[in-house]
């Protein structure tokens, strides 16, 4: 669902995220979606008109039970099924980012973006391909604060 705002339902979609240290003080965080393709097509992410699988991605950073920080994206794919497929990611924004927290905000301490990958950090917008990765990147933007 665009948006992040409904449940995926009608299909299965396995996460799995591993970590690996980058430093003494940060880690590499990769998050992998595996979907179900025999049930994509009778889920609510499938766009029958469109041909098109179409949904949210989100990133919170936790502390405890609270959010600190969250970065939601939609993802749209669209199939082309005459020569593979092609992702259609053009349309791909930065999302609103803003902490959940009553008592104390974060917005000037940490910032989330689509990233080159993780050793570099280097926040952009270039239009993702086919099969290729989504990095998401989370750091903290003060001194005061480090993740």
């Amino acid at each position: 669902d665009k948006g992040c705002t409904e449940p995926i339902t009608g299909t299965t979609i396995v996460t799995n995220a591993t970590t690996t240290p980058k430093d003494s003080n940060h880690d590499y965080l990769d998050v992998r979606l595996d979907l179900d393709k025999s049930t994509i097509a009778s889920s609510n992410i499938w766009n029958l008109l469109a041909s098109k699988i179409e949904m949210c991605t989100r990133l919170r950073l936790l502390s405890g039970s609270n959010v600190i920080k969250e970065y939601a994206r939609d993802i749209s794919i669209a199939f082309d099924y005459q020569i593979d497929f092609t992702s259609n990611e053009g349309s791909l924004r930065e999302a609103s980012l803003s902490s959940e927290s009553s008592t104390t905000t974060v917005e000037n301490y940490v910032q989330a973006c689509t990233c080159d990958d993780a050793s570099s950090f280097t926040c952009n917008t270039d239009t993702l391909g086919p099969n290729s990765l989504l990095n998401i990147c989370v750091q903290s933007i003060s001194s005061d604060m480090e993740i």
